[in-house]
């Protein structure tokens, strides 16, 4: 080829490269994500010499050679994992998560002995039996809550929006900036799931602000990458493929990436794509669970998002924002509208939201001024949400209801002034226990002197009520 050729090709492939830069927007679009993607975080997986070694919890492993190579991991009883090495400062590596305990074996040579229990906060991956959200570890339901963050204070976030709101974990918008410092999303999956809880991953944006994987700047299949070497093998996280996927995306990429983390680890978590906009329509129909934008969903709409998610997990997957002022009044919410969101979404069988309360000039979430009434909901409906709860309204006159077989239930009504219990369908003797949704947590307990009676309320209020079965040993 003629040099004036290739000189032509090289001016041609500079200006492709400056006119893709400038076509990506800044790659920090509020001073949190700057501070956090600037900072260096400590967080990692237990190291081999660390002892003990407890099941559940995330390892890595030093190893040889150039990064993305596919190493096996082997237990005795010939369980087997897969997941890929990566490079951190000069260092090759890869991480596992052991899920039984016992001598697990490497291909790259050597073996860990998994010697401890399960640690009470590692409840493994995020899974779904049916519709419903569940921990792989434990095999408990759980209803995803998560509170808009992107903070470079994980811990204080943590003590806050975890410990003392209750809610499930943090939701982060822009794990497409993972390459630029992986150690961050790394802390808060890590940290989160140290703390119980769950961490909710979006990667692309909108089209309009260039947040999509053909104008960001950022080579895609590197991204993914490195997010299957460095994430996948880290429990309690899921992730969608971005929000307002219909202006851009097509069904085969986004099938392409959950394809990809699949086919390059084991550890599968849960993979989906935010729908169109008040309607039921998917962007693709093979994901992990489904998700739409839909603005101020009331109980009703969460039941429909389950009957159409059919046997899928469901996700309301809006940012259901209370902003001070409102941007959009005829969608935004109030510290009402939060707190019924939370119980409608729980009651009508487990459909996950993100909340986020914002003050003028605030980007991420700020301590809500009602958190304990959300604390109040999460320690019910943690105590008492299971796998085979179904919708049975006809248990009161008034309200709704969750049913697990005859064994237990759980229900919530607003501000009733007699309430007609009917519990045929739950074995005698039982217990039941009322609950004041709009007070910090405390238990009443309420006397069922027959399957069918009324119960006439302390004080004007919404009360939730657990009730079950009580086993042979709590019968005397």
């Amino acid at each position: 080829m003629k040099l004036w050729k290739l000189l032509t090709l090289f001016v041609i492939s500079i200006a492709a490269v400056i006119a893709l830069a400038m076509m990506r927007p800044a790659l920090y679009p509020s001073p949190d994500i700057s501070e956090a993607l600037a900072a260096r975080f400590e967080e990692g997986c237990l190291l081999p010499d660390q002892a003990p070694h407890p099941v559940w919890e995330c390892y890595e492993i030093p190893a040889s050679g150039a990064p993305h190579q596919t190493v096996s991991i082997r237990h005795e009883s010939g369980e087997q994992q897969q997941v890929l090495t990566f490079q951190e400062n000069d260092q090759t590596k890869f991480r596992f998560t052991p899920t039984q305990k016992g001598v697990w074996t490497f291909s790259t040579g050597g073996d860990i002995d998994i010697d401890a229990d399960r640690p009470a906060y590692a409840k493994g991956f995020v899974a779904a039996e049916g519709s419903k959200w569940i921990r792989s570890a434990t095999g408990k339901a759980f209803v995803p809550q998560y509170v808009m963050y992107d903070k470079p204070d994980i811990d204080a976030g943590l003590d806050e929006f975890i410990d003392g709101h209750g809610f499930t974990g943090f939701h982060i918008t822009n794990l497409r900036d993972f390459i630029e410092n992986p150690g961050y999303f790394e802390a808060v999956a890590l940290k989160t799931y140290r703390h119980g809880g769950v961490t909710h991953f979006w990667i692309w944006g909108d089209k309009s602000r260039n947040e999509t994987p053909s104008t960001y700047g950022v080579d895609a299949d590197l991204l993914y990458t490195e997010i299957v070497a460095r994430l996948a093998p880290i429990p309690g996280w899921t992730v969608s493929y971005g929000f307002d996927l219909f202006e851009w995306a097509k069904a085969e990429e986004i099938e392409q990436f959950r394809a990809k983390l699949q086919a390059d680890s084991s550890y599968h978590h849960m993979i989906g794509g935010r729908g169109h906009k008040n309607e039921y329509k998917e962007i693709s129909s093979k994901l992990d669970y489904v998700s739409w934008e839909w603005h101020r969903p009331s109980y009703e709409d969460y039941r429909d998002h389950l009957k159409e998610a059919n046997q899928r997990p469901a996700f309301s997957e809006d940012r259901f924002r209370f902003r001070v002022p409102t941007r959009y009044p005829e969608k935004d919410y109030d510290i009402e509208l939060t707190r019924q969101g939370l119980w409608d979404s729980a009651m009508a069988g487990g459909v996950a939201n993100i909340w986020g309360y914002k003050p003028e000039g605030k980007e991420f979430s700020e301590p809500y001024p009602n958190k304990e009434e959300i604390k109040t909901y999460s320690r019910f409906i943690d105590s008492a949400f299971s796998v085979g709860m179904t919708p049975d309204n006809d248990l009161i006159s008034d309200g709704y209801c969750l049913r697990d077989s005859d064994q237990a239930a759980i229900c919530y009504s607003e501000q009733p002034e007699t309430l007609q219990f009917n519990l045929r369908e739950i074995a005698a003797p039982m217990q039941i226990v009322a609950v004041d949704t709009r007070s910090p947590y405390e238990e009443i307990e309420v006397v069922a002197p027959e399957a069918t009676f009324d119960w006439q309320p302390p004080y004007e209020s919404d009360w939730a009520f657990r009730i079950s079965a009580q086993a042979e040993g709590d019968r005397t």
